[in-house]
């Protein structure tokens, strides 16, 4: 305690500043308002004008959906049938199924997140397609711009 008695009284300003002697804060870009032709006697203040506060919106609670059907699938490239087709199976193996049928080397299936589509590679040697399609197969569209 003895020792924070010097510190603080080392810090303590010297002079008492007066009020007359301070300038008021000004914000920064701002300048002070000044008085629009008016005496001495009369200065004008800006009138608030107070503002309607909007009513809170009321919005409703999603409510949740079922899980997917294919929740617990999952999928894969196999090259059983002489090329890379993609194909679905549960985790248990039932509901096994060959979703990709063509003559291109189709490669890393990917669910989405909600497990309603799968993301693909297709290629045909010379050329990549980014790819989605619906879980059993169907819909295939091809992502990748035309050159």
């Amino acid at each position: 305690m003895l020792l924070l008695l010097p510190l603080v009284a080392a810090c303590s300003p010297t002079q008492a500043v007066s009020p007359d002697n301070v300038p008021s804060p000004t914000p920064l870009g701002t300048a002070p308002l000044e008085p629009a032709n008016t005496t001495t006697s009369q200065i004008s203040f800006p009138t608030l004008i107070p503002t309607l506060t909007p009513e809170p919106v009321v919005t409703q609670i999603p409510t949740p959906t079922t899980a997917p059907r294919y929740r617990n699938s999952i999928v894969f490239v196999s090259d059983r049938d002489g090329n890379s087709e993609i194909y679905r199976v549960d985790v248990d193996g039932s509901d096994f199924a060959r979703l990709t049928e063509n003559f291109t080397d189709d490669s890393s299936p990917k669910w989405s997140h909600d497990k309603t589509r799968i993301l693909f590679l297709s290629s045909s040697g010379v050329s990549n397609h980014l790819n989605t399609m619906d879980p059993d197969g169907g819909e295939i569209v091809d992502l990748t711009p035309a050159d």
